[in-house]
């Protein structure tokens, strides 16, 4: 037994295939587009947002790379035209510049010195407080062999004494063979 759909069934049987197809479209194929879409939209905003971030420093580059190759070529210049402080030189010094400035020296203390880098050197001096401060003025005149590193000052009634700690760069101990520290400069001997 045939039945023959009337022409409102066959119309509407067309309309819900039509709805169907629409949907499964919809549901299946465009559905996933805009949720790329949407992904990689936000995904170009981050990218822009970078890209802003970048330019100024982009920007920079040439400039610092400018710089970068300045500080290298003084950097050269300061090794090749200075020669590093070594350790007898700089207890001569300190001796030096204590006495002239009435500075006494209480203690002076190496820490972690070896021959090529260098190392601390630590003392304790003693005075009124203007001459600690010309003592330091010329630590501070040094060249870039001598870098100060702590100060600490204490005050015990009669006078100032000041804690120094410096790190001493480069060739600490040379390499001649007959050079050695006087005894009277000795770590162990100077204290006043």
């Amino acid at each position: 037994m045939k039945t023959r759909l009337a022409i409102r069934e066959k119309a509407l049987l067309t309309i819900l295939l039509v709805f169907l197809l629409i949907l499964g479209y919809y549901i299946y194929v465009l559905q996933p587009l805009l949720a790329r879409q949407a992904a990689l939209t936000a995904s170009i905003a981050s990218l822009e947002l970078e890209v802003a971030r970048l330019e100024p420093l982009e920007k920079q580059e040439t400039a610092l790379r400018q710089e970068i190759a300045s500080l290298i070529a003084e950097e050269l210049l300061l090794a090749t035209t200075e020669e590093p402080m070594n350790l007898p030189q700089l207890l001569v010094f300190l001796e030096g510049v204590a006495k002239a400035r009435l500075v006494g020296l209480d203690t002076i203390g190496l820490q972690n010195i070896n021959p090529v880098d260098g190392g601390l050197v630590t003392l304790t001096a003693r005075g009124t407080y203007p001459f600690l401060w010309s003592f330091l003025q010329a630590l501070e005149g040094q060249p870039e062999t001598l870098s100060l590193e702590q100060v600490i000052f204490n005050a015990d009634g009669e006078a100032v004494s000041a804690d120094l700690t410096f790190r001493l760069v480069g060739a600490v101990i040379p390499e001649q063979p007959g050079l050695s520290v006087p005894v009277r400069l000795s770590p162990f001997t100077l204290g006043r």
